[in-house]
């Protein structure tokens, strides 16, 4: 039995972590409490192509035997995940986005999924991607926190996963804002990182050339957890960045002192685009940013900083 409940809604991969290695909680637990979950919000949300209980299971018993004789592997060790369906995972079913749901499984995984498996995530399924398009058709996934709403494409079933605790992270591809815009509408972070740095072996990409894979957390601590497993070389990737692996989570408690936050002036940004309320909410959040020592810089369209 564990020694402290598990809070699924609340719940980030640095406090999991931390008590998976201290054994307060096993993975068997994590895992189960993950499933029931699944179990209970998927028919109203609409998130998985395919689930892997089975998988999950055997994982999670594997990864509480390597704890308990003191093997254990870092922060991911234990942890549930899920994977955009447009990334290979062998053996398992992947339909890269196809709405007819074909039934491919692959014989070799992407470098993502092999990374995190190696790290000792817990792949708890395959989640909705929408190939770009709108999410909200008759069968499309929905925004836990509102059913009527977009959950945001096109890693639209990522964003709803984490945001729903179905799984601690979720990774998703990003052209033009396909991780960043779930991460928006359901409160997430959302990371597309320089081009190159995660390896996009064995990932459909929608753009050759500006496609990248990312992770969404409910934390940047979580995120930059995710970004040092997969921010490695891979020869297998043509345009791996090769460079050493870098540790995103160092500085973290001096803030984001040296940080520029650049404001608009041009009235049209404001007022077309966002309404009275949003306008607020984003003042509000740059406020935030300036008292953690983050610089404000006036930007005006097509002039840079004024």
């Amino acid at each position: 039995m564990s020694k402290v409940d598990i809070d699924l809604a609340s719940a980030t991969i640095t406090e999991m972590s931390t008590l998976l290695r201290q054994r307060d909680i096993s993975p068997v637990e994590l895992v189960t409490a993950t499933l029931e979950r699944i179990d209970a919000l998927q028919p109203r949300l609409q998130c998985f192509t395919t689930v892997t209980p089975e998988h999950a299971m055997q994982r999670a018993h594997d990864a509480e035997r390597a704890i308990a004789r003191g093997q254990y592997r870092g922060p991911l060790h234990g942890i549930p995940y899920t994977l955009k369906d447009v990334i290979a995972t062998k053996g398992i079913r992947t339909t890269f986005g196809n709405p007819k749901g074909v039934d491919y499984r692959p014989q070799e995984s992407a470098t993502v999924h092999t990374l995190l498996e190696a790290a000792g995530g817990i792949l708890m399924g395959k989640v909705v991607s929408e190939i770009g398009r709108d999410s909200m058709g008759p069968v499309g996934c929905r925004n836990p926190w509102d059913l009527t709403r977009s959950p945001g494409t096109s890693s639209s079933g990522s964003g709803a996963a984490v945001a729903a605790a179905l799984g601690l992270a979720s990774i998703g591809t990003d052209t033009g804002g396909s991780v960043r815009h779930p991460a928006s509408n359901s409160g997430l972070v959302g990371m597309k990182a320089t081009f190159g740095r995660i390896s996009r072996f064995g990932v459909w990409a929608a753009c050759w050339s500006t496609d990248q894979a990312g992770p969404l957390t409910k934390t940047v601590e979580d995120n930059a957890i995710l970004l040092e497993i997969l921010g490695v070389y891979d020869p297998k990737d043509p345009v791996s960045i090769n460079q050493p692996p870098y540790d995103y989570r160092a500085g973290l408690q001096d803030g984001i002192k040296g940080v520029r936050v650049g404001v608009p002036v041009d009235d049209w940004v404001w007022k077309d685009w966002l309404s009275e309320e949003e306008e607020a909410v984003v003042q509000r959040a740059i406020g935030v940013l300036e008292t953690l020592n983050a610089s404000k810089k006036y930007v005006r369209y097509n002039e840079g900083v004024v």
